[in-house]
């Protein structure tokens, strides 16, 4: 198991790439660094509609930054919260 990312640098990382995503996938970005611990505990169907995108958008915004998909993602940003 990988240790714990930290929310700080989790949250910092999300925002520098905000400037280079697609529209849709800017959608998600927008909405999970306005409700970083909400994005981490709602399922990604929820995250699609919160966003208003596609689940293949919130899918997609976790690979571009470095995930398998969101579920490796939304556990990330739910560790940060723990610690």
């Amino acid at each position: 198991m990988e240790p714990p990312i930290q929310t700080g640098s989790l949250l910092i990382r999300m925002q520098n790439c905000q400037q280079q995503l697609p529209a849709a996938l800017a959608k998600v970005g927008e909405w999970a660094l306005a409700y970083p611990f909400r994005t981490a505990t709602l399922k990604i169907g929820e995250l699609a509609a919160a966003a208003e995108v596609s689940v293949a958008s919130v899918n997609r915004y976790a690979r571009f930054l470095g995930y398998e998909g969101f579920p490796e993602f939304r556990e990330d940003l739910l560790r940060a919260f723990e610690s």
